[in-house]
């Protein structure tokens, strides 16, 4: 899969958590707000970018 395939589904990952916020909200659930989209999901998200980063612009052509 190519880097632009997998920051695809990472945002898609991150519109999920989103929807994940809205319901613990709109269900008024404590748990999907601050377990689930508070902590979890940003964790999750955070360390797939910066692995994501790590994989793939190691190797980029590019300068400034």
């Amino acid at each position: 899969m190519t880097a632009s395939g997998l920051f695809e589904v990472a945002n898609l990952f991150a519109m999920a958590g989103w929807l994940v916020l809205a319901a613990g909200v709109l269900l008024q659930r404590r748990w999907l707000r601050r377990t689930l989209a508070a902590t979890a999901w940003p964790l999750t998200l955070s360390a797939a970018y910066s692995g994501l980063v790590l994989f793939f612009f190691i190797n980029a052509d590019g300068g400034f």
